[in-house]
């Protein structure tokens, strides 16, 4: 063999063993349109977490990211398949599956448009786990017209890695005497973190609702009946706490703990303090429970709002919310009772601050 035949055979050899090996490297890497499309065609809660994966790591390209973040994100509209007139509107946008994203910060912005009114809000993730809510509520005020009306909801997500991260590492300590400064410790500290990623999704979502007469609207349904209402009422128990809490410097003693088990009938509770005076305070909060379920509420003073000082006695009210639960969608009828529980809440005022001499 000549030396020009040989010098063509190494060169041949050398480009088929790089043809090799980029085969090789390419075919490791994942496939990231082939990962979103497997998803849109059957989505699991695996699937959703390899893609989330590769946002966390960063590891795709701006492009690949927001094609990933858009495949996790479009939502499937559940709503009435009626609305009555007069009645708030809800609905809600619904994705297969939760998604969350460590060291990942979120800002979302959403504007809903319905004819004339235009509703926009927006959420800034400042902790270190970007949540992706897998259900979002949208409530609409009460419509007087009938008829078909056009809803539209654009969302812009962005993520962006958070470049500082925690960690611990061995480091070989000076400052120890022997035989001690010849063992590595320890030692916990910030360090600038290479992965760097940026992301961005913008989504559109479109569809109309239909506002009928009260005759011609889907069944909303209040149950009561002496044998149901005894049922119900036997499911839920309470235990009395002693909790200690602070809000707007007033500090609070007391609460309660709502068991339940097995419930016949879904319900849609307002939960309200009422002193022995019969003065109420509403919390704003609201509990929920759907047919079958068994579990527990803790309920803290704070949220009542008390500012008088002392010891108030009185009940915690659990009473139906109608327009509350016709708000969801998936809610077609709730019990009608009404429930009440011994609780005492103990209000301390702030101690006034000591005069300089």
């Amino acid at each position: 063999m000549d030396r020009r035949t040989f010098i063509v055979l190494a060169i041949g050899l050398a480009v088929i063993a790089a043809a090799v090996l980029v085969f090789v490297i390419a075919s490791r890497e994942p496939n990231v349109e082939a990962l979103i499309d497997s998803y849109r065609q059957r989505p699991t809660q695996e699937k959703a977490d390899e893609l989330a994966a590769m946002i966390e790591a960063c590891s795709v390209s701006a492009d690949d990211g927001g094609r990933i973040l858009e495949a996790l994100l479009k939502p499937e509209v559940k709503m009435r398949e009626a609305y009555l007139v007069g009645k708030r509107i809800g609905v809600d946008l619904v994705v297969p599956y939760a998604v969350n994203l460590h060291d990942m910060m979120m800002e979302l912005e959403q504007t809903m448009i319905m004819g004339e009114m235009v509703m926009s809000g927006g959420l800034f993730g400042r902790g270190r786990n970007a949540v992706l809510a897998q259900r979002i509520r949208l409530e609409l005020e009460p419509v007087a017209e009938e008829g078909r009306h056009a809803i539209s909801v654009a969302q812009t997500l962005k993520l962006k890695s958070i470049p500082m991260r925690f960690t611990r590492k061995w480091r070989w300590p000076g400052n120890r005497r022997f035989p001690m400064n010849l063992l590595p410790r320890k030692s916990a500290y910030w360090f600038e973190d290479t992965r760097k990623g940026e992301y961005e999704c913008r989504l559109m979502v479109a569809f109309d609702v239909n506002v009928v007469a009260s005759e011609e609207a889907p069944d909303f349904t209040v149950r009561r009946g002496q044998e149901l209402d005894r049922m119900m009422r036997a499911c839920f128990t309470s235990d009395q706490q002693d909790y200690n809490s602070e809000s707007d410097t007033m500090k609070y003693r007391g609460g309660i703990v709502i068991k339940h088990h097995s419930l016949p009938e879904r319900v849609c509770f307002r939960i309200i303090f009422r002193d022995a005076d019969g003065q109420e305070y509403p919390s704003g909060d609201d509990l929920t429970i759907a047919a079958g379920r068994a579990g527990s509420r803790p309920v803290t003073p704070t949220v009542f709002g008390i500012r008088e000082p002392g010891r108030h006695k009185g009940a915690l009210i659990l009473r139906p919310d109608p327009d509350r639960a016709y708000c969801d969608p998936s809610i077609n009828s709730i019990w009608g009772g009404e429930l009440e529980f011994p609780m005492e809440i103990e209000v301390e005022a702030p101690k006034p601050e000591a005069k300089q001499p």
